[in-house]
C-alpha cells in the first residue's frame, strides 16, 4: 500500500497548482482526477470542424499571469506559454450593438464611447486605478489565507478579529485599496474561494 502525505481531489488548475505547491515543500502528494485528462475548466477540445479547438469551460483567467504563486512555481520553464487575443472578451447586447474589452485601454475605451462617453471615462479612470493599486492587490491575495478572506467577508465575525486580519496581512496597502477590499468582500454574495483568482 503507498503511503502519501497529501491526496489532492481533482486535477483542475487549481489542485494541481495546490499538488505543486505541497510538492515543492517536500510532501508526497497523490493527485486523483476522475476524467480522462488533467486540466478542469482550463481544456479544449476538436468539437466543431477539424482543426479548430474550443474552451470547453473557461477560458479567461487576466490575474493568472499576474499570480504570485504562479509566478513562483515556475511554469513558464515547463512549457507554457500565455496566449492574449488583442480583443480579449465581448459582451453582444440583445440589439447587436456590442462592448469590446481589448488589451488596449484606448481601443476599449472608444468600445465603450459608442454607448455613453461617460462610461469610457469611468472604463479609463477603473484602469488608472488598477495600475496603482493591482500590483499590492495581488501580492496580497496570493498570500492571504482562506480563513483570512472568509473573516473579511464575514458580517458577523467580531469587529476586533476583522480589524486584526485587516492590520495583520493588509498593512502597508494604500488605504483606498483596502477600503475597497473590505467593502467588496463584505457585499459579495459567492464565498471568496469561488473568484478564481489564481
Amino acid at each position: 500500500m503507498r503511503t502519501v502525505d497529501a491526496v489532492v481531489i481533482g486535477a483542475g488548475h487549481n489542485g494541481l497548482v495546490a499538488a505543486n505547491l505541497l510538492a515543492d515543500a517536500g510532501w508526497q502528494v497523490l493527485v486523483l482526477e476522475a476524467t480522462g485528462e488533467a486540466g478542469g475548466s482550463v481544456s479544449s477540445a476538436e468539437v466543431t470542424p477539424p482543426g479548430f479547438r474550443s474552451d470547453l469551460c473557461s477560458a479567461f483567467y487576466p490575474l493568472g499571469a499576474g499570480s504570485p504563486v504562479l509566478r513562483e512555481l515556475d511554469l513558464e520553464s515547463h512549457g507554457l506559454v500565455w496566449r492574449h487575443a488583442p480583443a480579449v472578451l465581448a459582451h453582444v447586447l440583445p440589439d447587436d450593438r456590442c462592448a469590446v474589452m481589448y488589451r488596449d485601454v484606448a481601443q476599449t475605451a472608444e468600445s465603450l464611447a459608442a454607448f455613453d462617453p461617460a462610461d469610457a471615462r469611468a472604463w479609463r479612470e477603473e484602469v488608472d486605478r488598477w495600475r496603482r493599486l493591482g500590483e499590492p492587490l495581488l501580492e496580497r491575495a496570493g498570500m492571504m489565507p482562506y480563513a483570512v478572506r472568509n473573516t473579511l467577508q464575514d458580517p458577523s465575525a467580531p469587529h476586533g478579529l476583522c480589524s486584526y486580519w485587516k492590520s495583520d496581512y493588509l498593512t502597508g496597502l494604500p488605504d483606498d485599496l483596502i477600503d475597497l477590499m473590505v467593502d467588496r468582500a463584505v457585499r459579495m454574495t459567492l464565498p471568496v474561494s469561488m473568484l478564481h483568482l489564481y
